[in-house]
């Protein structure tokens, strides 16, 4: 028989045609090549099919991995944003809590806010919640019990938005865009 060269989709159809219970010497008989071709070229589609689904399965539990450290991140933010002031830390930024917990952490935080998710509301909603933050304890250092009353009443609303845009990404599972730990 002549020498012709076997490319990629005909090797991928005698595979199909060997797992739905064609012999390969039937394959060769039908198709008209040698045995050992047809053998050899089984062995090659199904050795290119391995890798194929090899590295899907590396791409899926990269990509896994990172989107559990991401929504790790959004769990972090949602334990430092207190929903009452009382309860959390009013005097310490988001940025430091997470730098001084985890640097790794601290990237994510970026990734997620200038390359995941940056034009999300969350986002406003927390610069929101911190300027009320300050206003309060200017307010509270001020005495002014009443000014601190009404910004501590728009805090805790502000918190609930937060708290609310923080739960919205935890329940999905997944966080939307990439960045660039993105294993793809």
């Amino acid at each position: 028989m002549p020498r012709r060269k076997i490319e990629t989709p005909l090797r991928g159809e005698w595979l199909r045609r060997c797992e739905e219970g064609h012999s390969p010497s039937r394959i060769a008989r039908d198709d008209g090549y040698d045995i050992r071709t047809v053998r050899k070229h089984l062995q090659l589609a199904e050795e290119e099919r391995n890798r194929r689904e090899a590295t899907a399965a590396l791409i899926r539990t990269a990509l896994e991995r990172h989107q559990a450290d991401l929504l790790g991140v959004v769990q972090a933010i949602r334990k430092i944003m207190p929903l009452y002031p009382e309860t959390g830390p009013l005097g310490v930024d988001l940025d430091i809590q997470l730098s001084e917990a985890s640097p790794l952490k601290y990237k994510l935080l970026e990734a997620l806010r200038k390359e995941h998710l940056p034009r999300a509301d969350l986002w406003k909603a927390i610069r929101k919640w911190e300027g009320l933050r300050d206003s309060y304890r200017d307010a509270e250092r001020g005495n002014d019990r009443e000014k601190a009353q009404a910004l501590l009443d728009q805090l805790l609303q502000q918190g609930y938005i937060v708290h609310d845009e923080l739960d919205t990404l935890i329940l999905r599972g997944v966080i939307p865009g990439r960045c660039r730990y993105c294993p793809v």
